[in-house]
C-alpha cells in the first residue's frame, strides 16, 4: 500500500490478514499520507494491525492528526477460537521505521490522556505473542493543543513481547512519558530482550524517562545513550534537523532493517546515522 493520500485509516483487520503468501511481506505500507486535516474529538488511528501477522513493514509514512499513529490491537474472541483454534494472536516481525507521527492526540473536546505514537493493547485474559517489534528512526510529536497525550510507545496487557528494539526515535510532547509499559488487570505483560537506545526524548512527562507500571520490570533490558535535549528541528512543522541538532551522527546503525534510507530515501550522510526521520545534509 503505497503513494496514497488517505483521509482516514488503513485497517489490516481480520484473523490473519497480515500473513505472508508468495509475496516477501505480510504487508508493506510506505510513502503514504494518512490522517485528517485537524484533530478529532474521538479516537482514531492511522494504521490498525489486528490479526496474525508476519513481516509487516511500515515506513516513510506521514501520519497526522490522529490519536494513535499505529495501533496493534488484537481481539481475543469466540470467532478467533473458531477460525484459529485459539484466542490469542501471533505477530512475527513488525518493523516501523522512518515515519513521521505529527499532531498526535484528540482535540480539546475529546477525552484526556489520548495520544500514542505506537500502541500495543491486548485484552485482559488473552496472552498475545509478538516477536521482533522494531521501532526505528521515527519522529513522534504529541499535539500540545490536545486535551492531553500519553506516550510515544505504549504496551499494556498484551501478553509476551520478545526482541523489542526502540532506537533512533525522536519523541516529543507526550504528557505521561516517552514510553510506557504495564500489566493488565488479569494479563501479565512479559517483555524480554529490549533495547531502548539512542533516542531523543524532549518535552515528555516522567522527566523524559521511560515509565513502567506497578510490579512490571522488563528482562534483558538495555536502556542507554538516550538524549534529553531539544532536537532542534527547522520549525514546528519541518522535522529536518538544524546544523547544531544533537541528533546529528548520534544514531545507532539499524540499516540491516531499514536499508539505511531516510524519509526521503537518502542514505547516511556524515560519520554515523542521525536520530529521527531525516539525515542532515541530504534530501
Amino acid at each position: 500500500i503505497s503513494y496514497n493520500v488517505i483521509t482516514g485509516a488503513i485497517d489490516l483487520g481480520g484473523h490473519f490478514s497480515g500473513l505472508k503468501g508468495a509475496y516477501a511481506y505480510g504487508a508493506s505500507v510506505h510513502d503514504n499520507i494518512i490522517g485528517f486535516n485537524s484533530l478529532l474529538p474521538v479516537g482514531a488511528a492511522g494504521i490498525y494491525l489486528e490479526g496474525d501477522s508476519e513481516e509487516i513493514h511500515i515506513y516513510r509514512n506521514y501520519i497526522k492528526n490522529v490519536s494513535t499513529g499505529i495501533y496493534i490491537n488484537p481481539v481475543g474472541s469466540a470467532s478467533d477460537l473458531t477460525v484459529l483454534g485459539r484466542q490469542y494472536h501471533i505477530y512475527e516481525g513488525v518493523y516501523i521505521y522512518y515515519n513521521i507521527f505529527d499532531n498526535i492526540g484528540e482535540n480539546a473536546l475529546g477525552d484526556s490522556s489520548k495520544g500514542w505514537g505506537v500502541r500495543l493493547l491486548g485484552g485482559d485474559g488473552y496472552n498475545h505473542l509478538i516477536n521482533n517489534l522494531q521501532v526505528l528512526n521515527n519522529v513522534m510529536i504529541g499535539d500540545t493543543d490536545a486535551t492531553s497525550t500519553f506516550s510515544g510507545l505504549f504496551i499494556h496487557a498484551f501478553g509476551t513481547v520478545t526482541n523489542l528494539l526502540f532506537r533512533n526515535n525522536i519523541i516529543r510532547n507526550f504528557d505521561y512519558a516517552p514510553s510506557f509499559m504495564a500489566h493488565g488487570t488479569t494479563t501479565t505483560l512479559v517483555v524480554d530482550t529490549m533495547s531502548i537506545e539512542n533516542n531523543i526524548f524532549y518535552g515528555n512527562g516522567n522527566s523524559n524517562v521511560p515509565r513502567y507500571g506497578a510490579e512490571f520490570t522488563p528482562t534483558n533490558n538495555t536502556t542507554q545513550n538516550n538524549i534529553i535535549a531539544d532536537p532542534l528541528f527547522r520549525s514546528t512543522s519541518d522535522f529536518h534537523l538544524q546544523s547544531t541538532s544533537p541528533a546529528r551522527d548520534a544514531g545507532i546503525d539499524v540499516s540491516a532493517i531499514t536499508g539505511g534510507l531516510d524519509f526521503h530515501g537518502a542514505s547516511r550522510y556524515g560519520a554515523a546515522y542521525d536520530i529521527g526521520a531525516f539525515e542532515y545534509g541530504v534530501g
